[in-house]
């Protein structure tokens, strides 16, 4: 059987600026796309359930014309998932709390 999850993630992987500049414009013209950063697998933990989940692609980018960095999650998804929008949501809040260095 073909894991089309990891195909799609390696081509992301290979083409994150150029899926960014064509499905997202906006956010292409805001951060420079040479600047792109893979980070490692991030693995969260819900504490209390002890279950563990890992974010697909983190990917760092710089803002243009500034000094301050952005972070871009990337979950591909091939169906509706209720949890999918918090999931996000606590993603974003353990990498904030992680990393307290950028204001």
């Amino acid at each position: 059987m073909i894991n089309h999850d990891r195909i799609f993630k390696e081509f992301l992987r290979a083409f994150c600026a150029e899926f960014i500049e064509l499905f997202f414009p906006l956010l292409a013209a805001f951060i420079d796309l040479r600047s792109l950063r893979f980070l490692d697998k991030e693995i969260f933990t819900k504490i209390i359930e002890g279950e563990r989940y890992e974010a697909d692609l983190v990917v760092l980018a710089v803002v243009r014309g500034g000094h301050r960095e952005i972070v871009i999650l990337i979950e591909p998804q091939n169906k509706p998932a209720p949890v999918f929008p918090r999931r996000m949501f606590n993603y974003v809040s353990e990498l904030h709390l992680r990393d307290r260095t950028h204001p």
